[in-house]
C-alpha cells in the first residue's frame, strides 16, 4: 500500500468531530501532566503535525484512552508525512497499543492501525520485536471482532 493511500484510509477511519469535553491526561495520583493537557486542550487531531506532537514527546503515554483514540490519526499521519521529524513519534504510539485500549476502537479503526504497522516492517529500523507483538495484539482483537461497533 502506498503512503498516501494508507494516509487517505486513515483519515476515512476517524471521525472529524471534536469532542467537546474530553478529557486529555491521566491522573497518576502525582497530577495530570498539565504540560501535556495544555498542549493538546482544544486542539483538532488534524492540525497536530509532526514537529506539534514532538514537543510533547511521549504524550500518548499520559492520555486518556478517550484522548489517546481521538489523536491516534495524528500520531499516524504525522509519522507517515515526516518520520523523521517525528522520530519518536510512532514508538510512543505503537508501544502504548495495550489491550485495553484497542476496545475503543472501531473494526474499521482497528484495521487502519494493523496497516499502519504493516506499512512500517519494510524498513529496517521498525522491524523490531515491540512492534511485530504490538502488531499481533492488534491483529487479534481484530479478527475476533473486538473494537466498538
Amino acid at each position: 500500500m502506498a503512503k498516501e493511500e494508507l494516509i487517505a484510509e486513515i483519515e476515512a477511519a476517524f471521525d472529524r468531530t471534536s469532542p467537546r469535553g474530553l478529557r486529555i491526561t491521566i491522573d497518576s495520583g502525582m497530577g495530570d501532566y498539565p504540560e501535556v493537557r495544555n498542549h493538546f486542550h482544544h486542539r483538532d487531531w488534524w492540525t497536530c503535525d509532526a514537529s506539534y506532537l514532538k514537543q510533547q514527546d511521549g504524550a500518548f503515554t499520559f492520555m486518556t484512552d478517550e484522548a489517546r483514540v481521538y489523536f491516534t490519526p495524528a500520531f499516524m499521519i504525522a509519522s507517515l508525512r515526516d518520520p523523521i521529524t517525528a522520530d519518536t513519534v510512532p514508538d510512543d504510539f505503537v508501544g502504548n497499543l495495550k489491550e485495553d485500549l484497542l476496545k475503543y476502537y472501531s473494526p474499521v479503526q482497528l484495521q487502519t492501525i494493523r496497516r499502519f504497522i504493516e506499512f512500517h516492517f519494510t524498513d529496517e529500523p521498525w522491524n523490531d520485536p515491540n512492534w511485530r507483538e504490538q502488531h499481533a495484539l492488534v491483529e487479534r482483537i481484530e479478527q475476533t471482532g473486538g473494537g466498538k461497533v
